[in-house]
């Protein structure tokens, strides 16, 4: 009785079941025995010390194929193959020797009748019977788990494949197989983060064949598409193996140089001119020449996008272009920034804003005119670029909206060390430089500058969006999480609006102007306004009205329950 009790003892403590039994008050019937060993899914078979079969249950069947009754006083060496059984019969003379260890699985092969082997799991523990030492053996297929093992890998080695084929679609020209522009941004990032670490040099060349819209009307585009290829790969083969080569554009191509001089950088391209003027190339049975002209410019390290690099080098390209073609030009040694251009006066801005400023506009809570925050502002040299509007609309004339943006965010974000701690600071941004700039490096552009207790927001112009604001929500997503705020400033009423509001899901909303000037004589206004409010409720978002001009309409603003507001009423921004 002492043995099929023990026996019952060691299958409750390996198979974890319920051992909250007193065991000492089971009364164990043959039977009963025989009952709870078949209740095991796994193969149980009871040995003694020289491996001879004691005890089985029915699932020893189903694993070996071998009867119960055909067992009882064999070798347990039966169930292994040949190769294995010597093996297995040391593991029980190893465990006897230290009879109170805890139980040990082992993996390895089994055979059953057919002489099929397959993997298994084997549990083995011992206990002590007046008849002597007695092994307890569980054993488990493992066939299905390692079939899934293998399934595993293969699905992983697949996913890695298709990872990999991604990261090639997202970031490699499909047509050349060099870089395109997200893959330009990526390295970009790499490789100034590198310069502001070790303070060494990075150029950037712009790369742009001359008159290339004449050969591809001469050969057509399908030969002009063979033409860039032989123009890549000869790139390619003039480039050292820390440069970088992409394609920005149909015929247009920026090579990064990591560890350059300047001087440096301009031999390179100087030697890339004149090996693609010299080398002519083999299209539509006859030879086409082609070549080059560039702009190449030594990198600030302030820098931290693509349009910034492209805007410095093509102010150098269009020299090329302007003093006949095939020829290298240097950024710095044709800009004269004193003479007044609007080239040279954004030029400034990439030079820590010079003749750029800001100002402040408060926030305020309405309701005890406690500053809530600031919302900040910039204006350009005195001239044609000092209103927003002015330097906006001839930045998005001359295709440097980005550029002048980004910069006027940082001249912002510069001040923040000159306003009190614990306040929002609103900063202005178009949903353009949104998408332009990697979410990642406009937030690294905020954690230098922030003060204590300080948070940033983000506002994005309704009145900027292109079509619906979709294409946005990514990017948006990604700066919330980071903890700055957004905000749809210039809301109105329309339909677009609430496109807006339900997919950006901002954490502000603020009102146009032309809704809270005069909101005091104006029914159509105040119902307005009290149907956003309840929009703003259901968001959890803040309503903060832009424009308050006089003490009516901040009582009427306050009489609809407008919590925020900003406006001429205590003083222009400053």
């Amino acid at each position: 009785m002492m043995l099929k009790i023990n026996i019952v003892d060691s299958i409750l403590d390996i198979t974890q079941m319920d051992t909250q039994v007193d065991r000492t008050k089971i009364e164990m019937s043959e039977e009963l025995l025989q009952s709870i060993l078949s209740a095991s899914g796994d193969a149980i078979v009871v040995t003694d010390i020289e491996g001879k079969v004691l005890l089985t249950n029915i699932s020893v069947e189903k694993l070996f194929g071998t009867k119960q009754k055909d067992l009882i006083g064999k070798s347990i060496e039966k169930f292994f193959p040949k190769s294995k059984q010597s093996e297995f019969s040391l593991l029980l003379k190893d465990f006897a020797k230290n009879p109170n260890a805890p139980a040990k699985n082992i993996d390895l092969s089994a055979a059953n009748t057919d002489s099929y082997e397959f993997p298994m799991r084997a549990t083995i523990s011992s206990f002590n019977t007046k008849e002597g030492l007695r092994f307890l053996n569980i054993f488990r297929d493992l066939s299905a788990l390692k079939n899934m093992e293998v399934e595993n890998k293969k699905l992983t080695i697949e996913l890695n494949q298709a990872n990999s084929l991604l990261v090639n679609l997202t970031n490699l020209d499909q047509h050349t197989q060099v870089l395109n522009r997200a893959g330009l941004e990526q390295v970009l990032a790499h490789e100034l983060n590198i310069a502001r670490r070790e303070a060494t040099p990075l150029v950037a060349a712009l790369l742009d064949l001359d008159n290339f819209k004449s050969l591809n009307d001469n050969v057509g585009h399908a030969m002009g598409d063979l033409a860039i290829k032989g123009i890549v790969e000869r790139l390619q083969s003039l480039l050292r193996p820390c440069d970088y080569l992409g394609r920005v554009g149909g015929d247009s191509f920026l090579v990064l140089l990591p560890y350059t001089e300047l001087a440096e950088g301009t031999q390179i391209t100087e030697r890339i001119r004149e090996k693609i003027a010299e080398s002519p190339l083999p299209i539509a049975f006859e030879d086409v020449k082609l070549t080059v002209s560039a702009g190449i410019v030594s990198l600030p390290t302030d820098i931290c996008s693509l349009e910034e690099v492209l805007m410095l080098t093509k102010i150098a390209l269009k020299v090329s272009k302007a003093a006949g073609k095939n020829r290298v030009s240097v950024s710095d040694q044709h800009i004269n920034k004193n003479e007044p251009t609007i080239e040279n006066d954004i030029h400034k801005i990439l030079e820590a804003g010079v003749g750029f400023r800001t100002v402040c506009h408060p926030i305020y809570a309405l309701k005890n005119l406690e500053l809530k925050g600031y919302e900040l502002l910039t204006r350009g040299p005195s001239g044609p670029l000092e209103l927003p509007n002015d330097l906006f609309r001839i930045s998005r004339d001359k295709e440097i909206l980005t550029v002048v943006d980004l910069n006027c965010l940082k001249n912002c974000i510069a001040q923040c060390n000159t306003l009190e701690d614990n306040v929002r600071i609103h900063v202005n941004l178009f949903p353009s430089t949104l998408i332009d700039i990697p979410a990642k490096q406009l937030r690294s552009l905020f954690n230098a500058a922030q003060k204590k207790g300080q948070q940033f927001c983000i506002e994005l112009s309704e009145q900027q969006f292109i079509a619906e604001p979709s294409y946005l929500q990514k990017h948006v997503q990604y700066l919330k999480s980071t903890g700055i705020l957004i905000a749809v400033d210039d809301v109105g009423f329309g339909r677009s609006s609430l496109e807006a509001l339900i997919l950006l899901e901002p954490d502000i909303i603020k009102v146009d102007t032309k809704y809270v000037i005069g909101v005091a004589d104006d029914l159509y206004k105040a119902k307005a306004l009290s149907r956003l409010l309840k929009i703003a409720e259901a968001l959890s978002a803040e309503l903060v009205a832009e424009g308050i001009e006089n003490e009516a309409d901040l009582k009427a603003l306050l009489d609809l329950g407008v919590t925020y507001g900003q406006g001429m009423l205590w003083g222009k921004p400053a």
